[in-house]
């Protein structure tokens, strides 16, 4: 089964003038293209103004360079296009003239709940998600809240933070603060000393990466890995599995699907409810 994409984020009005929108494209091409090479092929779009409408017009205009590109937009309900204004509308349909036809999370028109739903349907079926998205100005945002429950159900998160100098993109790995706070907890060492110890002057650096309040960067990757002396690959968890108690893996895997989605729903909901 092929790996699925969907770039989300902030509107254009939230971002800035045309000069900063255009660099923030540039950035998200550069990321959507990394992916591209790395095999995904189908990307999904939401359509919504700023980041999915640039996302939708790159991947058709890619397709040219990879023709086995595909784009499938992700919308509430039918008729969501018709209740939009002309110009948001023409817009529309000319990128859906273009792509496959269009998946509805629900066949019914209720705002608050399609909405609700199709936040859902994005953190949980799509595997890699790239966002432009800044945590500290936007944390309870619709994207911000998209990123918290793709990131518990474990999916590849791609940040490109609007208000960063950096190029770097952050990318979450779920299992990432887990491994980084073993490997401190059995080093003896502090969250302050391990900040210390890797060069940062910011004291509570590693306090943030363990608590997911901080996206690793690359840069954050090489020194943990030189200091530990293991590879990014198990830092990250992708050479190693997470140490999840035996007892809790059985246990959830006698659970029968409708079960586990259910679980996986309420503890969702529960951390939602919490950051609110």
């Amino acid at each position: 089964m092929n790996k699925t994409c969907i770039c989300i984020g902030h509107e254009q009005a939230e971002l800035g003038d045309t000069d900063f929108c255009d660099m923030l494209k540039m950035r998200l091409k550069k990321e959507i293209i990394s992916v591209i090479e790395q095999g995904t092929v189908d990307f999904y779009t939401d359509l919504k103004k700023g980041t999915g409408m640039w996302a939708a017009n790159m991947i058709m205009e890619l397709k040219e360079q990879y023709p086995d590109l595909s784009l499938t937009p992700i919308l509430s309900y039918p008729g969501q296009i018709e209740q939009m204004k002309k110009k948001e509308r023409e817009e529309i349909e000319c990128i859906l003239s273009k792509c496959a036809p269009a998946k509805y999370v629900d066949t019914e028109k209720n705002t608050m709940f399609n909405s609700q739903e199709l936040r859902y349907y994005i953190s949980e079926n799509i595997d890699t998600i790239i966002a432009i998205y800044s945590q500290d100005k936007y944390k309870s945002s619709r994207t911000g809240i998209i990123v918290r429950r793709a990131n518990f159900f474990g999916k590849e998160i791609r940040i490109i933070d609007p208000y960063s100098d950096k190029e770097d993109i952050a990318v979450q790995h779920p299992v990432f603060p887990n491994i980084l706070r073993d490997l401190r907890m059995k080093s003896g060492l502090s969250q302050k000393k391990l900040s210390q110890a890797i060069g940062f002057t910011n004291y509570s650096v590693v306090s943030l990466l363990e608590s997911g309040k901080r996206s690793q960067t690359t840069d954050d990757l090489i020194r943990l890995s030189n200091y530990f002396g293991i590879s990014v690959d198990t830092l990250l968890g992708i050479k190693q599995e997470l140490s999840v108690p035996q007892w809790l893996r059985d246990s959830y895997q006698k659970l029968t699907v409708e079960e586990k989605k259910s679980l996986q729903t309420l503890i969702c909901s529960m951390t939602d409810n919490r950051i609110k």
